[in-house]
């Protein structure tokens, strides 16, 4: 099965954090919304500074991971707009 590789940038550092896999755009962007969120995480206590990007693809079965360029998910100042949440939905449909 193949799932996509994330990351999350942060613009102060301009580093991007370790690579983590999810199914789709929707359910990474699920997962970055909590921490973007919690006020107790370092991301959630400047939302602005990170953004989630999509870097690559993982296929499980072939073991084969398979880079691209960074495409922008979500930053995390935007992820309590309605657009994230119309995005989420359109994905699960």
């Amino acid at each position: 099965m193949r799932q996509n590789v994330y990351s999350i940038r942060d613009r102060c550092s301009k580093l991007y954090d370790r690579p983590w896999v999810a199914h789709s755009d929707a359910a990474a962007v699920r997962s970055f919304t909590d921490i973007a969120t919690d006020e107790e995480h370092p991301i959630g206590r400047h939302p602005e500074d990170f953004t989630l990007f999509r870097i690559g693809t993982w296929d499980e079965q072939e073991g084969v991971l398979k880079g691209e360029a960074a495409e922008k998910v979500v930053n995390g100042a935007e992820v309590q707009t309605a657009e994230v949440i119309e995005f989420q939905s359109e994905e699960n449909s």
